[in-house]
């Protein structure tokens, strides 16, 4: 059987049709292992200029702050902070128990609310067992999921629901309202726990200062 000897432009063509090969196959990999549901990442950090943060702190300290402190006579808290693991454990049982019970959930649907909230001036109550005593009255936030539906007109709206409780995942159907959002997960037909954050550090009363805001 005869055979022809390869010219040097065939081996050449015929190495980068290889390599080219390859590096489609190594680019539809990457993009294989990428795709899912992994959260997205910003393009750059969010920002904010410092000047900014200064003014609108002092613009509540100055009007809010100052209300509560001279009609309420006390102390209260000017801040609250979370430690990065504890949100990410919120954020993680979010997810976790609202896709177990609803696979087409997804992150984009989600969210969480910020209420402002004060501790009673009674902290005896087993919920606050590990609590500083000082923490009494103060200010807080509570943390509550948010699940974007449809409401009854048909406009999508980011509704309080409870991820242990399924009734509370239906939008349109609550009417109970405070503004424009609806208190699904208050009003849960339930009874029970309600999945949240809350306990976060106060300053004050603690002593651990933030930068200067």
């Amino acid at each position: 059987m005869r055979t022809e000897n390869l010219s040097i432009e065939q081996i050449f063509i015929y190495a980068c049709v290889f390599v080219a090969g390859g590096i489609v196959f190594l680019l539809i990999k990457k993009l294989t292992e990428n795709s899912g549901n992994s959260p997205s990442q910003p393009e750059k950090p969010n920002t904010m200029p410092a000047n900014l943060i200064q003014n609108m702190v002092n613009n509540y300290r100055n009007n809010q702050l100052a209300a509560i402190q001279n009609n309420l006579r006390i102390e209260d808290a000017q801040s609250v902070s979370f430690d990065i693991r504890t949100i990410k454990n919120f954020i993680s049982s979010i997810e976790k128990e609202s896709s177990s019970r609803n696979s087409a959930i997804s992150e984009k649907d989600l969210g969480i609310r910020f209420y402002y909230a004060a501790y009673p001036e009674d902290l005896s109550a087993p919920d606050f067992s590990l609590l500083n005593k000082d923490y009494a009255r103060k200010h807080t936030i509570i943390m509550i999921p948010t699940l974007n539906r449809l409401d009854e007109n048909g406009n999508y709206l980011d509704f309080d629901f409870n991820p242990l409780d399924e009734t509370s995942y239906k939008g349109s159907e609550r009417r109970e309202t405070v503004g424009e959002t609806r208190m699904m997960a208050m009003s849960s037909r339930s009874g029970g726990d309600v999945l949240a954050q809350n306990h976060g550090g106060l300053i004050p009363p603690n002593s651990i200062a933030p930068l200067e805001y």
